[in-house]
């Protein structure tokens, strides 16, 4: 059973709110990554908060989770998939695809459980802008 953290609801932050408490917030996750690194590696929903983090494209908290732990690049959640995958379906609009190939190059040969890498997921959805 997956057991949900409070490293995932900061990272769940509200889209609105996050330019008013996105610092705040930020400050909290890598406090909290701090003192129990393990919860940065927990799944909510099959998502980890680096993977909330990406879906929501709070950028900052991307780099910052990047920035203490480049392990993070690998988490696998739901489907096999890491957040470079997820970026590779959403698209690029904030460069960090460059930054997951800078931290952990070999990330781009993970696959999903469909047997999908990044560049598999970013030629299916026609995002150039990723590949």
């Amino acid at each position: 059973m997956e057991e949900s953290t409070t490293l995932n609801f900061t990272a769940l932050e509200d889209q609105d709110q996050k330019d008013i408490r996105i610092f705040g917030c930020i400050g909290f996750a890598m406090e909290m990554m701090n003192l129990k690194p393990s919860f940065a590696r927990k799944l909510n929903q099959g998502l980890s908060p680096i993977h909330i983090a990406v879906k929501r494209g709070h950028k900052e908290m991307v780099l910052r989770f990047l920035e203490i732990d480049k392990d993070l690049a690998r988490v696998k959640g739901k489907k096999g998939k890491i957040p470079l995958q997820f970026l590779s379906k959403a698209g690029n609009p904030d460069g960090l695809v460059d930054r997951f190939l800078e931290v952990c190059p070999e990330s781009i040969r993970n696959v999903t459980t469909t047997n999908r890498t990044a560049l598999h997921i970013a030629a299916e959805r026609n995002r150039l802008d990723v590949s």
